[in-house]
C-alpha cells in the first residue's frame, strides 16, 4: 500500500503523520492524537456534520451529495470538508479549527484541609551501641506510624537521606504508605491533581495540598470525542473495533499526561513531583479510563463492572506522575449516575442537609438527584445533546463566536456572542434563550409550531443572522430534551411522595447550568416555575468534588455514604416517567 504524508495545522502548531493512501481524514486525525480538534459527535458516521476542516493543499476525493448537504456555499468555496467523509488521495495539508471551547474550569475546594498526601519533618535520634534500632523502625517511631509501609525502591533511599542532614528528614505519606524520604526540611509546596473527565471536556486542577488553594487549571475537549460524541457511541467503538477499548483508554491517559505536563511546566514543577490524583467522571468515562469492559452498560439491565471507589497506583493507569503516586476514582451509583454526580452531590452539601434539595446536571444525559441527609433518589434522562448545541442545525459548542444569549425587541433578535466574535452558531444557552424568546413573542406556540415565512430545506426558520437560524426542527429537539429532564424531576418528586413546594434548593451543576438564563429555563418548561428562585448554580461541581477528595481524607467515606444511601430509578420502564414525559412535551402556555 502506497504511503502519503498528511500535515495537520492546529493551534499554531504543525503535526505531520504518515498514512496509507485513500485513508479517511478522521481516522488519520485519530492516529495523530489530535482527533478531538475535529469534533465528531456522531463518531464518524456522517450524520452530525460537525467535523469540519479546511483543505489547504493536496489531493482528496470529490465531496458527495451527502457531505455537501452539511456545507454552505461559502464553506465549499473555502475548501471546507468533513473529516469523516474525506479521503486523502495523496499528500494533504489540512487546517483544523483554532477555536477553543468555553470550558467551565473554575472550581473550588472549601471545607477542611486534611489531604490524602501529607509531609512530616522529623529529626531522628542518631543510632548508637545502646540504640541499635534499624533505620526503618527508627523512622516509624519518629513519625508515630507503627503500621507504616514502604516499597523497596523508597526504602533504598532511607540510609542516605537520614545521614545526609544529621538524621533530619522530610517524609511524604499517603495514609500509612511512605512515598518518599528526603534529607533535611523540604520547603517547596506539595501539590496534587483533581480531574473532571467529562464526556465532552476534561478539566484538571493543580491543587496545593497544604493550603487548599487551586493554583492553576488546564482543560481541553475530551480526545475520545474523535471516536464518538456520546457514551453509547464510544461503547460501540470499544465493542466493535478490535483495538477500540485500548485506543479509548490510551486517548484519555495521554490527554491527562499532557494536561499535567502543561500545568507543571507553568508552575515550575515536573509531573514526577505530583504524588496524588483524584478523578471523577460518569460511569462510562470511568470504565473506559480504567480499561473495564463496558458492553453490559449499554444493554438492559445496564450493569457496570464496579461502582466502588477505586484506588490504584497512578502508574498502573498509564499516568506519568510520581513513581509512588496514588490515583482515586470516585464511586458511582449506577450505569448512568456516575462519580461526577456523587462528587457533585458531595460538593453541594446536599447529603448533609435537613431540608429537601434537588441536584441537576444537564448535558447529553440529564442526571438528577433529590434528597437530604436521610436518603437520596436519583435518575438519568436521555436529554440528548440539544443543550450543548448538538442536533441543532446551527448549533455549536461554547466557542468564540457562539451566540450565547438572545432576546427579541420589536421582532428583531438581539444577541451576544462568546468573546464578542462574529456569530457562527448557537451554543446551549443561546438555543434555550431563542426558544424562550420566540415563545414570548408568539412566534413559537406551545405545540412547537414555528410561524415563519422563511424556510431552509422546506423547514420554517427564525433567522438571527443571514447564516444562523433557529428552525422548527430545533424547537422539536428542545421539546424532547426539556421534557426528558422535567419528567425526570417529576418522577423523583413522585417517588418521594413530595412536591415542588417541599424543595428548598435546586443545585445546578455543569457548564450549561452555570450559563443558562433562569427565566428562559422556566419559560420553556425545563425547570418548574415554583423552583425558579431556589436555583443555585454550582459551576463545575464534579471538579469541586474531586478537589474535596484530594483535600479531605474524610471525603472518601462521605462519598461512600452518598453512594450507599442513593437509590437509582431506571426510567426506561417507569410508567410514571413515560406519562410525565408525554405531558411535558408541550411548551408551557404563558
Amino acid at each position: 500500500m502506497e504511503n502519503i504524508t498528511v500535515t495537520l495545522l492546529h493551534n499554531g502548531s504543525q503535526t505531520t503523520v504518515k498514512s496509507e493512501k485513500n485513508a479517511v481524514l478522521l481516522s488519520i486525525l485519530q492516529q495523530a492524537g489530535v482527533g478531538e480538534a475535529a469534533h465528531s459527535p456522531c463518531g464518524g458516521k456522517g450524520t452530525c456534520g460537525k467535523c469540519k476542516l479546511r483543505i489547504v493543499a493536496g489531493t482528496c476525493d470529490t465531496p458527495t451529495e451527502r457531505e455537501l448537504r452539511f456545507l454552505t456555499e461559502d464553506e465549499r468555496k473555502a475548501g471546507i470538508r468533513l473529516a469523516c467523509f474525506t479521503y486523502a488521495l495523496g499528500d494533504v495539508t489540512a487546517a483544523l479549527s483554532d477555536e477553543a471551547a468555553q470550558i467551565l474550569s473554575a472550581f473550588s475546594g472549601g471545607g477542611a484541609i486534611a489531604p490524602i498526601v501529607t509531609r512530616h519533618y522529623v529529626v531522628l535520634p542518631a543510632p548508637s551501641l545502646e540504640d541499635q534500632r534499624d533505620d526503618w523502625t527508627r523512622l516509624k517511631d519518629a513519625i508515630a506510624m507503627p503500621d507504616a509501609r514502604c516499597r523497596p525502591a523508597v526504602l533504598c533511599t532511607l540510609p542516605y537521606a537520614l545521614r545526609a542532614e544529621n538524621y533530619a528528614v522530610t517524609v511524604t505519606c499517603a495514609g500509612n504508605q511512605v512515598f518518599s524520604i528526603a534529607s533535611g526540611k523540604v520547603a517547596t509546596p506539595l501539590y496534587g491533581l483533581a480531574v473532571d473527565i467529562g464526556t465532552t471536556t476534561v478539566v484538571m486542577a493543580l491543587v496545593n495540598l497544604q493550603t487548599g488553594e487551586v493554583a492553576d487549571t488546564e482543560s481541553g475537549l475530551n480526545r475520545q470525542a474523535a471516536f464518538g460524541g456520546d457514551v453509547i457511541s464510544r461503547i460501540q467503538h470499544a465493542i466493535e473495533d478490535t483495538n477500540g477499548a485500548a485506543l479509548l483508554r490510551e486517548a484519555i491517559a495521554e490527554q491527562l499526561n499532557d494536561l499535567a505536563k502543561a500545568l507543571c511546566a507553568r508552575n515550575g514543577l515536573t509531573a514526577a513531583d505530583i504524588p496524588a490524583i483524584t478523578l471523577v467522571g460518569n460511569t462510562v468515562m470511568a470504565h473506559l479510563f480504567l480499561g473495564l469492559p463496558t458492553a453490559e452498560i449499554a444493554r438492559a439491565p445496564f450493569i457496570p463492572v464496579c461502582n466502588d471507589t477505586i484506588k490504584a497506583p497512578a502508574s498502573s493507569l498509564g499516568l506519568h506522575l510520581h513513581p509512588e503516586a496514588i490515583a482515586i476514582i470516585a464511586s458511582s451509583v449506577s450505569a448512568y449516575v456516575g462519580g461526577d454526580i456523587t462528587s457533585g452531590i458531595l460538593a453541594s452539601g446536599l447529603a448533609n442537609e435537613e431540608a429537601l434539595a434537588l441536584f441537576i446536571d444537564i448535558g447529553t444525559n440529564g442526571e438528577i438527584a433529590l434528597g437530604n441527609k436521610n436518603a437520596i433518589v436519583s435518575c438519568s434522562t436521555a436529554a440528548g445533546p440539544a443543550f450543548e448545541g448538538g442536533h441543532i442545525r446551527c448549533g455549536t459548542g461554547g466557542v468564540a463566536g457562539a451566540i450565547n444569549s438572545v432576546h427579541i425587541e420589536n421582532g428583531t433578535p438581539i444577541y451576544t456572542t462568546i468573546g464578542g466574535k462574529p456569530p457562527i452558531g448557537l451554543c446551549g444557552s443561546g438555543v434555550l434563550d431563542v426558544a424562550a424568546a420566540l415563545l414570548n413573542e408568539g412566534i413559537l406556540d406551545e405545540t412547537g409550531y414555528l410561524e415563519s415565512d422563511d424556510e431552509e430545506d422546506d423547514i420554517a426558520v427564525f433567522r438571527l443572522t443571514d447564516k444562523v437560524y433557529f428552525s422548527a426542527k430545533d424547537a422539536r429537539e428542545i421539546q424532547l430534551a426539556k421534557a426528558a429532564v422535567r419528567a425526570g424531576i417529576d418522577t423523583l418528586l413522585h417517588e418521594l411522595h413530595t412536591t415542588e413546594a417541599d424543595v428548598q434548593t435546586v443545585y445546578l451543576a455543569g457548564g450549561f447550568g452555570n450559563y443558562m438564563d433562569k427565566d428562559s429555563a422556566v419559560r420553556v418548561g425545563l425547570i418548574p416555575a415554583a423552583l425558579r428562585d431556589k436555583i443555585v448554580p454550582l459551576g463545575n461541581a464534579a471538579g469541586s468534588g474531586a478537589i474535596r477528595l484530594l483535600l479531605d481524607t474524610a471525603a472518601e467515606a462521605a462519598l461512600s455514604d452518598i453512594t450507599a444511601k442513593t437509590t437509582y430509578f431506571e426510567l426506561s420502564a417507569n410508567a410514571f416517567f413515560q406519562s410525565a414525559y408525554v405531558e411535558q412535551m408541550m411548551f408551557p402556555e404563558e
